[in-house]
């Protein structure tokens, strides 16, 4: 059979491109082995990166067992691995800088939000939960127990406390610009800060200050407007692991999307995890939600 110039170069340039194409997109078992995936079936353990405490997500109990969101899915994920699990305190505002240089770290697990800007220095999966920055005010102190809506926020006579590191300190910046804004290494220390009228307000997730504002009694009122919260933003809350390890970030991502359809709450589950009655038969993540939020 006659092949023609034109018919020789299309048929080399198309072998040469199936072989280039499986040279970029075929399989690479050393990449794979030295996947964080690996080492935590090797170990028999995921270590997580976490700021404790953080009410409702990771936080002692009465009797001093860590529980809350995080932990439960946590949990999860190690019993579907076949591995135990530890949570390991780190200061939030250097959480992503401690896991990259601990390679003890395998994740981080700790009502993180998935920004761009983090997006820079760490890889996120996709979202568990969704957020939103809110405001909680105090009722003693003025100009905030006067306060209506989030633009009287913007001025110089109102203080704002905020936890270093967090998209609340971001929301606060961003939105209240005019307003003396204080930092505190932990949550609770700048809600105290309201709780004690030595400022205004706080900027932080609804999910925790919408408990919390039902924990302070007559000390905070939600904003705004008062009594009404809506959010300043909306934020995915995920997973945060180290950049440059596909093969661990597919599987938790596979592991998100299962827990948020096909992993559906038992009776066994149930009282494994301590969830109500009424969460069996939903899938997992919606049944830490109405646990926990």
């Amino acid at each position: 059979m006659f092949v023609s110039k034109r018919m020789l170069v299309l048929l080399l340039m198309t072998v040469f491109g199936l072989g280039f194409a499986t040279t970029m997109f075929g399989d690479d078992p050393n990449l794979a082995q030295s996947s964080t995936l690996e080492a935590i079936i090797a170990r028999g353990e995921i270590v997580v990166a976490s700021d404790l405490p953080f009410e409702p997500f990771e936080f002692f109990n009465d009797n001093g067992d860590l529980v809350g969101l995080d932990v439960d899915l946590v949990r999860l994920l190690a019993n579907t691995i076949g591995v135990d699990f530890r949570f390991e305190a780190a200061a939030f505002d250097t959480i992503i800088p401690t896991l990259n240089s601990n390679r003890d770290f395998d994740m981080i697990v700790s009502d993180i939000t998935a920004t761009l800007s983090r997006g820079l220095t760490a890889n996120f999966t996709d979202p568990y939960l969704n957020t939103g920055q809110i405001v909680l005010l105090s009722s003693s102190k003025s100009p905030g127990n006067t306060i209506n809506s989030y633009s009287e926020l913007n001025n110089s006579n109102v203080t704002i406390s905020v936890q270093l590191g967090t998209t609340g300190a971001d929301a606060a910046a961003n939105f209240f610009p005019n307003a003396n804004i204080v930092s505190f290494d932990n949550a609770q220390l700048a809600l105290q800060e309201v709780v004690d009228g030595l400022a205004d307000a706080i900027v932080f997730d609804d999910v925790f200050l919408i408990p919390q504002a039902a924990n302070v009694g007559d000390a905070g009122i939600l904003c705004c407007p008062q009594g009404n919260p809506s959010p300043l933003t909306e934020e995915p809350i995920a997973i945060a692991i180290r950049k440059g390890d596909p093969d661990f970030l597919s599987y938790l991502n596979f592991f998100i999307r299962e827990a948020g359809t096909n992993i559906r709450v038992t009776e066994e589950m149930a009282a494994e995890f301590d969830l109500p009655a009424s969460t069996i038969g939903s899938d997992f993540l919606t049944a830490i939600r109405v646990k926990w939020l």
